[in-house]
């Protein structure tokens, strides 16, 4: 089994899908994390990391055997938090 973090693709956006539409998931994110998860907000979730990459976070797709399975990321805080950082991440 090979697992690997890498760039976020927008061609993920199928596996995401499929995995990340469970509620047990939704249940252990933060509140923004939809559900029902839908393949626009795969596609939305995918664009905002690449769009957003070296701005104040970093996300990698978690990918085994060639497919994107879950979500790891790095995210800078702001205001009184400015000296500290989130790291998030979900497994379907």
């Amino acid at each position: 089994m090979d697992i690997i973090l890498r760039e976020w693709r927008l061609s993920d956006a199928e596996d995401i899908y499929l995995l990340a539409n469970n509620k047990k998931i939704a249940d252990n994110l933060r509140d923004s994390f939809p559900f029902p998860y839908t393949y626009d907000d795969a596609v939305n979730y995918i664009r905002l990391c690449i769009e957003n990459e070296g701005k104040g976070q970093c996300c990698r797709a978690i990918e085994v055997d060639g497919k994107a399975v879950g979500s790891i990321g790095i995210f800078l805080m702001k205001d009184v938090y400015r000296k500290s950082a989130e790291v998030g991440y979900w497994l379907g």
